[in-house]
C-alpha cells in the first residue's frame, strides 16, 4: 500500500514518461492520486505527441480529491511561440494508450483511466490569417474493468474534462476516445465536461469504437460482439509507424473474463 498527500501513485507521483509499468498495490492519498502516475503535464509550441504507453493497474485507488486508474490528472498545452500573423496550425497530443485498469477507483472526482484532464489551446486572429494551437487529451486502446465510486463526479474513462483558454483568445482543447471499453454501464464515458472562459461553446470531443461491455466467465460482449475481437480488429486497422497498438487477449480477474 502507498499512502501520501499531494501527488501519489504506484509508479511516479509527477510523471514525465511511463511505459510498460504495472501496479498491484493499493494507493491512498488526499490530493491527486493515480494507479500508475499522479500528475502529468506537457507543453509545446510545435506539433507533438506525448504518450503514457502500455501500463496496467491492479491496485484500488482512493483519494479525498481526484483519482484515476492510470493517471490522476493530465494537462496538455498547445502554446504559441513566435507569432506568424499568417495561418499557423499546431496540435499537441497527450495520449494514454494500450493501458488498463482492473481495480476500484474511489474519489470526489474519479475516472477509470484518468480522474481530471485539461486541454489548453490558443487562437489568435491576425489581419491576414489566424493561428490555431490545440491541446488534445486522447485515450486510445484502453480498458477499464472495474467500479468507479464518487461523491461528486465519476466517469467510466475520464472523471472531469476541461477545455481552458491560454490567452485572451479562446481556442478550446479537445478530448478523444478511441477503441476504449469499460465494464458494465457504471458511469458516463466522461463524468463532467466544462469549457472555461466561454459559456457559449460546447465541449469538443470525439468517440470511436468505444462503449461498455458485460462479461461472464469466458468472454466480454459489446452488444452482440466479442469485445476482444472488436479491440483487435481496430488495432490491426490503425497501428502504424508512429504508434503501435497492442492486441488483447482474455485473462481471468475475480473469476470473470476481461481483456
Amino acid at each position: 500500500t502507498v499512502k501520501g498527500s499531494s501527488y501519489v501513485a504506484g509508479i511516479s507521483g509527477i510523471v514525465e514518461q511511463i511505459t510498460t509499468s504495472m501496479n498491484s498495490g493499493d494507493i491512498h492519498g488526499d490530493g491527486i492520486v493515480g494507479g500508475i502516475g499522479g500528475y502529468w503535464a506537457e507543453c509545446s509550441t510545435e506539433n507533438k505527441i506525448f504518450t503514457l504507453n502500455d501500463n496496467a493497474n491492479y491496485g484500488d485507488v482512493y483519494s479525498n480529491d481526484t483519482a484515476g486508474g492510470i493517471i490522476g490528472r493530465i494537462e496538455i498545452t498547445a502554446k504559441s511561440g513566435t507569432t506568424s500573423k499568417f495561418d499557423m496550425h499546431r496540435t499537441v497530443y497527450g495520449k494514454v494508450i494500450n493501458s488498463a485498469n482492473y481495480a476500484n477507483i474511489e474519489a470526489v472526482c474519479a475516472g477509470g483511466i484518468c480522474g481530471y484532464a485539461k486541454g489548453i489551446g490558443t487562437f489568435i486572429k491576425w489581419t491576414y490569417g489566424r493561428d490555431n494551437f490545440i491541446g488534445i487529451v486522447s485515450f486510445e486502446n484502453c480498458i477499464n474493468n472495474s467500479n468507479i465510486i464518487s461523491s461528486n463526479t465519476a466517469g467510466a474513462i475520464l472523471g472531469y474534462a476541461e477545455s481552458h483558454e491560454h490567452s485572451s483568445y479562446l481556442y478550446a482543447g479537445q478530448f478523444v476516445v478511441k477503441n476504449t471499453f469499460w465494464l458494465n454501464d457504471i458511469a458516463s464515458l466522461i463524468g463532467i465536461e466544462h469549457v472555461y472562459g466561454d459559456t457559449n461553446r460546447t465541449e469538443e470531443h470525439s468517440v470511436e469504437n468505444s462503449g461498455w461491455y458485460s462479461h461472464n466467465t469466458s468472454q466480454c460482449m459489446f452488444n452482440d460482439t466479442d469485445v476482444v475481437e472488436l479491440l483487435n480488429q481496430w488495432v490491426i486497422n490503425n497501428s502504424n509507424a508512429d504508434i503501435t497498438y497492442k492486441k488483447w487477449k482474455y485473462e481471468t480477474v475475480d473469476g470473470y473474463a476481461c481483456p
